[in-house]
């Protein structure tokens, strides 16, 4: 186990695969059994690797071990923490996953690999409870699946989300970054992002709106995409605030996330009114479903 636990830490910045996959390609089971594996889960979606240990194809020290260099490798992000509402992460073979996989390599072809594009993109919706953080979070985890260096900053100053989804300590963020109240060291994974990162809001002020228009914010994604792949923004609702449209256009794109049941057809229209006015190019837009 300790050799194929070197000869998998040994790609740089490589993405860890699924675990059934990996599991293979260590040799520690076959493809046959990695479909037993599968189809043992169930519909509840149990955590493949324990199916495995009670299989006996794998040991439980085996499944520690690998667990540890997945966690190594995937920097401070400890999976096993993700929210179940990270639905790519804990049912990636869900037909909601499926749907984010098609969401990702939709926003791909028309905005992160377009001529016109950037790589930086705002997740925005009229309302709350849409599933925008929801969204967010599985785009982000698609995008780091297929190898792309990818940051997802909660920039929801008001109803933040993300250290809740990804379980990430939130006490320094975003908004201390836009403060200048801690130096460079206390973003690692903006410099330099193995796969996925995520900057979470931190202590955020009254001023919100105040601190998202200085210059700061543009010097983040500025630097952000000399090293990123990918940059999603987590916003808050347009109901709320109109901060919404500071990061976008910091960004130039935006996705539009609606929800069956709760969305309405007048704020949705009104959003992307706005930001057409505002030169806010509408990448497209996403509908949650309940």
């Amino acid at each position: 186990m300790a050799r194929a636990l070197h000869e998998f830490g040994s790609g740089k910045g490589d993405m860890p695969p699924d675990l059934g996959d990996l599991l293979v390609r260590l040799g520690l089971i076959s493809p046959e059994q990695a479909e037993e594996v599968a189809k043992a889960q169930g519909e509840g979606g149990r955590p493949y690797g324990e199916v495995a240990v009670e299989l006996g194809l794998i040991s439980a020290q085996d499944l520690r071990q690998l667990m540890a260099a997945r966690r190594a490798q995937a920097g401070t992000l400890d999976h096993s923490l993700f929210h179940q509402d990270i639905v790519v992460a804990h049912r990636p073979r869900s037909s909601h996953a499926e749907d984010f996989r098609s969401l990702r390599n939709a926003l791909s072809l028309r905005w992160f690999k377009h001529s016109e594009g950037a790589r930086s993109l705002a997740i925005i919706s009229a309302n709350r409870k849409e599933g925008r953080s929801t969204c967010a979070a599985n785009l982000a985890v698609c995008f780091a699946q297929i190898g792309l260096r990818t940051l997802l900053v909660d920039a929801d100053m008001r109803s933040p989300r993300q250290h809740e989804l990804f379980g990430v300590n939130d006490r320094v963020g975003l908004a201390s970054y836009l403060k200048g109240l801690s130096g460079d060291s206390a973003y690692p994974n903006i410099g330099d992002p193995a796969t996925l990162s995520v900057l979470p809001v931190g202590d955020a002020p009254a001023d919100t709106h105040e601190l998202l228009l200085g210059p700061p914010l543009v010097e983040l994604i500025g630097a952000a995409e000399k090293n990123c792949d990918v940059i999603l923004f987590d916003t808050p609702a347009a109901c709320e605030s109109n901060d919404y449209q500071t990061i976008a256009s910091a960004c130039g794109g935006a996705l539009v996330v609606t929800r069956a049941g709760e969305s309405r057809v007048r704020p949705t229209a009104r959003l992307i009114n706005d930001c057409e006015d505002l030169g806010i190019k509408v990448v497209g837009a996403t509908m949650m479903a309940d």
